[in-house]
């Protein structure tokens, strides 16, 4: 899971064919916000947050030609949607990650800093370095 980098997202699939590379929603979510002053459309804003998380295909692409079709929303918000975000939708949208535990186990963030913690102990250990984590030298 990632944010839309596409430098990192190449990379994962290059290192793991086979991988599935998914979108984290608060990145997509920050990324989306970044488009429309939220404060001036708080209904649309509660709206785009429960659209990425619907898991109903129906529901989703009904949603998304309301979104297009509504005056009220800015253009210029549909027009980014449209463009890089509906393109990608099976990388973000929960319509395609309910059978993903990622989102079951808990923050991603914890489980990549997790991750890397335990890499990088299993790696110093190796190297006989001696570093023990969170411990005062000075007793």
């Amino acid at each position: 899971m990632t944010d839309q980098d596409q430098a990192q997202v190449n990379a994962i699939r290059d290192i793991y064919p086979s991988c599935r590379v998914l979108y984290c929603w608060w990145h997509v979510l920050c990324a989306i916000q970044t488009h429309f002053v939220i404060t001036e459309f708080q209904d649309l804003w509660v709206l785009i947050q429960k659209w990425v998380r619907m898991t109903n295909q129906y529901e989703f692409d009904a949603w998304w030609e309301d979104i297009q079709n509504n005056k009220l929303v800015p253009q210029s918000l549909v027009e980014y949607l449209a463009q890089e975000w509906i393109p990608v939708k099976e990388m973000w949208s929960a319509i395609f990650c309910q059978d993903c535990t990622i989102f079951k186990e808990g923050n991603t963030n914890m489980l990549l800093e997790a991750y890397v913690i335990i890499t990088y102990l299993k790696t110093t250990s190796n190297l006989g370095l001696g570093i023990t984590m969170y411990s005062n030298q000075n007793g």
